[in-house]
C-alpha cells in the first residue's frame, strides 16, 4: 500500500488554523512578508513560539539567514493580505508604509497581535524547517482571527 500524500494533506486541512504573516528585514533584500498557517505556541518560560517554512519556498534562504522576525496574527478581515503574501515572488513590503517593531521588522496594521522574535532554534522537519522564536516583545489588539480550514478562509461566529 502506497502513502497518498494528497489525501494526507486534505485530511490535515480538517484542522482549523489561524493565519499569520511572518515579516523580516533582510539586509540585502529589504522588508519581506510570508503568509503561514503553521504557527503555534511552545513555552511560556522562556516565551517561545514556532512556525515552519517549506524547503522549496522562494524565501527559504532568506529566513534561514535571519536572526529575528515578527509574527503577525491576522484578523478576520485580512484575507486579501494573506493572499498577497502567499504568492511566489510577491513578498516585498516596499509598497506598504507600515510601522516597525522594536526588532526592526514591519508589522501588519490591524493584525490581532504581533510577536517580535529572535531566532532561538531551527529544527529539521522533513520537507520543512521549523523555526522556534524567542518572543522579545508583543502587542495585542481586539478582534477575531482569520481562520483557514478545508482549503478556505473561515470566520468565527458567535
Amino acid at each position: 500500500m502506497s502513502f497518498d500524500q494528497k489525501a494526507f494533506r486534505n485530511s490535515l486541512g480538517n484542522f482549523a488554523t489561524g493565519v499569520a504573516i511572518i515579516t523580516v528585514n533582510c539586509k540585502n533584500k529589504g522588508d519581506l512578508g510570508l503568509t503561514i498557517n503553521s504557527f503555534s505556541s511552545v513555552s511560556l518560560d522562556p516565551p517561545l513560539v514556532l512556525w515552519s517554512i517549506n524547503r522549496n519556498s522562494d524565501l527559504f534562504e532568506t529566513f534561514i539567514e535571519t536572526e529575528s522576525f515578527t509574527v503577525n496574527i491576522l484578523n478576520e478581515d485580512q484575507h486579501e493580505l494573506s493572499n498577497q503574501f502567499s504568492k511566489k515572488d510577491e513578498h516585498s513590503l516596499d509598497n506598504y508604509d507600515w510601522a516597525r517593531t522594536k526588532n526592526g521588522c514591519k508589522f501588519v496594521p490591524d493584525s490581532l497581535v504581533h510577536f517580535d522574535c529572535d531566532t532561538f532554534e531551527k529544527l529539521d522537519g522533513g520537507d520543512h524547517i521549523i523555526f522556534v522564536g524567542k518572543v522579545t516583545d508583543f502587542e495585542t489588539r481586539p478582534g477575531k482571527p482569520l481562520l483557514f480550514s478545508q482549503g478556505k478562509y473561515r470566520k468565527i461566529t458567535d
